[in-house]
């Protein structure tokens, strides 16, 4: 009985006061907010508080608590495949590979309601212009190569759809 109760203890003060917020969504731009100083002025309030005012006027934040990214949104969150690669290319006009990396590694720290742009951005690798996923779904291996700019604005659970 007092297990529980430590770690609902150590759960509300990690997720009230050991929060970064990264970035916030609005009209399905990304806003950097740990540029600038506001950011530790954010900290000096408690996150579940942040997270009603910023619903007010329907902005979504970006955080992340325990080493992983979350969003504050609404939607159900959705149970990814098993991921098997997830790499970004760039590649040339006669679809050559010039740069290759596997973000495999990178992507388990992320919630899959998180826009597929801030993966980019966080990782450096905005400049790449494939992306080259294999997962396994429903017993069968599926790969895609799928352009990054017409997918840049979808959630990375959507990728697998």
């Amino acid at each position: 009985m007092i297990k529980i109760w430590l770690l609902q203890m150590r759960d509300l003060i990690v997720r009230n006061y050991f929060v970064s917020i990264y970035a916030c969504i609005f009209n399905k731009e990304i806003y950097w907010i740990n540029k600038y100083k506001v950011c530790y002025l954010l900290k000096l309030c408690p996150f579940g508080f942040l997270q009603m005012l910023f619903a007010l006027f329907k902005i979504q934040l970006i955080y992340k608590v325990d080493n992983i990214y979350n969003i504050t949104t609404q939607k159900h969150t959705h149970i990814m495949p098993i991921i098997l690669n997830f790499n970004v290319c760039d590649i040339d006009d006669n679809n050559n590979i010039i740069y290759n990396k596997d973000l495999i590694s990178d992507v388990k720290y992320y919630n899959g309601l998180i826009p597929l742009e801030f993966l980019l951005l966080n990782t450096n690798e905005q400049n790449c212009n494939q992306l080259q996923i294999k997962y396994f779904h429903k017993g069968k291996i599926i790969e895609k190569k799928l352009n990054i700019d017409n997918h840049k604005n979808k959630l990375i659970y959507e990728l697998f759809e």
